[in-house]
């Protein structure tokens, strides 16, 4: 990480394959998709980066889990990890 730049990292409890989006006050938005990879005996952590530069103008956090849910996090601080869990979220399908 750049110690000058900003971020937000997401944990995602039972996630694997979770699309992540967070979206920014003038609409545009950053996708991601939540996957562990490794080699033998081995993983990366269940957390998707999101480096954010010099924009802090964040609206809200959107997650469209494996399950076909979609739903909705507020975003209450930056240069943190934010850990979610399907279902505690504003539920966004239809």
């Amino acid at each position: 990480r750049n110690d000058g730049d900003t971020f937000t990292d997401v944990s995602i409890t039972a996630g694997l394959g979770a699309r992540v989006g967070l979206y920014f006050e003038d609409g545009t938005s950053i996708w991601r998709r939540m996957q562990r990879y490794g080699s033998y005996l081995s993983s990366s952590e269940a957390t998707v980066h999101f480096g954010l530069g010099g924009s802090v103008a964040i609206q809200h956090l959107e997650v469209h889990w494996p399950g076909m849910i979609k739903e909705r996090f507020p975003v209450q601080e930056i240069n943190s990890t934010i850990t979610l869990a399907e279902g505690t979220g504003v539920d966004l399908s239809e």
